[in-house]
């Protein structure tokens, strides 16, 4: 990684409008030189990158994965529809080059990057301040674990096979980049500044568990995750740095809408407007579309991860050991936090339909439709986001 790198990145993803404040200084005038950023000085500025770095990932990412479930769809009648990137990605025949995934393919790359080169200044820095080397360790290892958990659940080498790639190094499966993911995630806990924190990282670490197929370490880590009361932990937007979702599957642009079946659920059961936030969209010819709403702004934070979700692990465990009881419970307290009247029991495919309402539009459908075996595509159509040609040929790992 050449040593520019970094303080490019920096100056336009941190720095929006570097033309700006960047009058009479003499040449060059993008980049910096990188061991000046090993320093105690730069650790809130290196934080705040890696921070927009996740927020752009993640919003890219959720709209993609959305795209390539039953979640929402390309519809060239609908105003806006025009990326055929897109198109390829609704119909889960994504060509190596598709722009759209090769982006965000880089965008996590970085994100990688940053978070793992943060440990490396860490640990050549002479802190003064003890509580900013632990903010800075904590950062890194936890954003390293999420990149490593993205790779594992969004990117693929073949159609059926997930997993990512490291520095250009050898090919590394889902069940391996999930490993990777909690190591650097428990390293994380060991930073934790406040229960609130142990419980986040805790119930990242579950989801990692759940999605490699481990119940037990799933269980065990969701345990002691979020609970009610706990703010969810989110990415955040700006003017500057906005809500991929809001800007190409909501209002700032139409290119993908929701399914139907999400309007006959507010139909059937108007409260479930709480947590299904859509509204009426009319396409090409006069025909009745549905846009999300949930992100009605350029700025709405996505949610990663909330005490919701720890809950519906937990129900969809307990459910699997035959405590029913327990899990529909669980299933309930989640229901009365959006104001939905209560189920009277609880089986498998409306556990399935609970995350699909509770968890909308943040990007999980399409995980839970592989490993619930729910798939909608045919066998030869992608269920991860491929990593790009680019990638292939520069990594001589891929040939």
């Amino acid at each position: 990684m050449a040593k520019t790198f970094i303080a490019f990145i920096f100056c336009c993803a941190v720095l929006s409008g570097c033309s700006d404040f960047v009058n009479d200084v003499e040449e060059p005038i993008d980049s910096v030189d990188s061991d000046l950023l090993t320093d105690e000085s730069q650790i809130d500025f290196l934080i705040i990158g890696i921070q927009q770095r996740f927020a752009t990932t993640y919003s890219r990412t959720v709209v993609l994965a959305d795209a390539l479930s039953d979640l929402l769809f390309f519809d060239q009648n609908v105003s806006g529809a025009t990326f055929s990137s897109f198109e390829e990605i609704d119909d889960g025949q994504i060509q190596l080059d598709n722009a759209s995934v090769e982006e965000l393919f880089l965008q996590l790359g970085e994100l990688r990057f940053l978070a793992d080169d943060l440990i490396v200044r860490v640990n050549a820095i002479d802190f003064m301040d003890p509580d900013k080397e632990r903010e800075a360790l904590y950062v890194g290892y936890f954003f390293g674990g999420i990149a490593r958990y993205l790779y594992a659940t969004y990117s693929g080498l073949t159609e059926n096979q997930g997993g990512g790639v490291i520095d250009n190094g050898p090919f590394i499966p889902s069940a391996a980049m999930y490993q990777g993911a909690v190591e650097r995630l428990q390293q994380a806990l060991a930073q934790t500044s406040s229960e609130a924190e142990k419980r986040l990282v805790n119930a990242i670490i579950a989801r990692s568990f759940l999605f490699s197929g481990d119940d037990g370490n799933a269980l065990r880590f969701a345990r002691e995750g979020l609970v009610q009361g706990d703010a969810p932990f989110q990415a955040l937007y700006s003017s500057e740095s906005d809500n991929f979702y809001w800007s190409q599957a909501g209002r700032g642009r139409n290119q993908f809408v929701v399914d139907g079946r999400f309007h006959a659920y507010i139909l059937e059961d108007p409260t479930e407007s709480a947590r299904i936030q859509i509204e009426r969209l009319t396409g090409r010819g006069g025909g009745e579309f549905w846009r999300q709403v949930r992100y009605p702004e350029i700025d709405t934070p996505i949610d990663f991860i909330s005490w919701q979700e720890n809950d519906l692990m937990r129900a969809e465990i307990e459910l699997r050991t035959g405590l029913v009881a327990d899990a529909l419970a669980r299933v309930n307290t989640i229901r009365s936090s959006f104001g939905i009247t209560p189920l009277t029991s609880l089986n498998t495919a409306e556990l399935s339909r609970e995350r699909e309402k509770t968890l909308f539009a943040q990007g999980l459908r399409l995980v839970d439709q592989r490993r619930l075996n729910q798939f909608h595509l045919a066998d030869d159509a992608w269920r991860y986001l491929p990593i790009p040609a680019s990638e292939r040929r520069n990594n001589p790992n891929l040939d």
